[in-house]
C-alpha cells in the first residue's frame, strides 16, 4: 500500500509526529510526488511551512535527516528552491538554499551534469511536453 498520499497529507497538516512515524515506517516515502508531481518539499513551501515555527522545524528536520530531492522539478517545472522564489517564500529560500547548492554540486562530482536553469527564464520543462498529472 501506497503511504505517499497520507504522508504529503500530514505534511500538510503539519503533524509533526505522524511525519516522523511515516518515514520511520518508510524513509523513502520523502521522494514520492503528488499529483502535481510536487515532493515534500514542494508542499511544504507551498504551504507556506517556513512562516510558522512548527513549519519550520518541519522543514530544517526534513532538509537533516532525509534525502529530500530538492533538485526535483514539479509538473510545471519547479524545483522547491524555485518556488519559494516564484511566491516570494524567502524565509523558505534562506532554509532551502544551502541545501540546494550541496545537492547541485555533488551531482557535479558524479557528473551527473544537472540542467541549469535561471529563474528569471521560467522554470525548467521536461523535453517539450507537458506533463499531466495523474
Amino acid at each position: 500500500m501506497d503511504a505517499a498520499p497520507d504522508f504529503h497529507e500530514a505534511v500538510r497538516r503539519m503533524d509533526f509526529e505522524a511525519i516522523k512515524q511515516y518515514l520511520a515506517a518508510d524513509s523513502d516515502c520523502v521522494g514520492q510526488l503528488d499529483r502535481w508531481g510536487n515532493n515534500v518539499m514542494h508542499i511544504c513551501v507551498a504551504g507556506g511551512a517556513s512562516l510558522r515555527p512548527l513549519g519550520r522545524e518541519i522543514m530544517e528536520f526534513l532538509l537533516m535527516k532525509t534525502k529530500v530531492d530538492l533538485l526535483q522539478c514539479n509538473f510545471e517545472g519547479y524545483d522547491p528552491l524555485d518556488l519559494a522564489i516564484a511566491i516570494n517564500e524567502l524565509s523558505a529560500c534562506e532554509l532551502i538554499d544551502p541545501y540546494w547548492h550541496k545537492q547541485l554540486s555533488s551531482k557535479f562530482v558524479k557528473n551527473e551534469k544537472p540542467e541549469l536553469h535561471s529563474i528569471s527564464s521560467g522554470p525548467r520543462k521536461s523535453s517539450g511536453s507537458k506533463l499531466e498529472p495523474k
